[in-house]
């Protein structure tokens, strides 16, 4: 509803690179693939979360090429 309703997370410009930092499932990824991004990245390290960000993008009406990493993002190399 935030994301997609009310869009509390602002526009996406169609051809947009995105890149989600703790994708968690993939909402705001989704909701910026159905918004024209071009290109994303999507970043989540829980195992059970990534499992569903996967199942989630990997819908075929996305046309974005999507990358999704099993990984945390941090300031700090290791």
């Amino acid at each position: 509803m935030v994301i997609f309703c009310k869009k509390e997370y602002g526009h996406i410009n169609p051809g947009s690179l995105v890149v989600d930092i703790g994708a968690n499932i993939g909402m705001f990824s989704l909701y910026a693939c159905r918004s024209g991004a071009e290109k994303l990245f999507a970043f989540e390290p829980n195992p059970s979360a990534h499992q569903t960000l996967s199942k989630n993008l990997s819908q075929q009406l996305i046309q974005a090429d999507v990358s999704i990493y099993q990984l945390a993002v941090s300031g700090v190399a290791g």
